[in-house]
């Protein structure tokens, strides 16, 4: 099976959509899809994964790893 993933323009408004969609992983880390210049004001992220921050039982996210990129 073969997919082909792409936009025919950029919308700033999508940033956070496209980041979603775009996002690269092996099963051990994930990269959002995010342009090289990005920054954290555009959601840029490098996830691990199993790893998760939490306050108590009120809520959890995925841990954020350095920014190699």
């Amino acid at each position: 099976m073969n997919w082909i993933v792409k936009d025919s323009c950029f919308d700033k408004q999508l940033v956070t959509t496209n980041g979603n969609k775009y996002m690269l992983g092996n099963g051990y880390m994930g990269y959002r899809g995010t342009l090289e210049e990005f920054s954290k004001t555009e959601l840029a992220a490098v996830t691990l994964a199993g790893l998760y921050d939490r306050a108590g039982d009120k809520w959890r996210e995925p841990v954020n790893a350095p920014n190699g990129l």
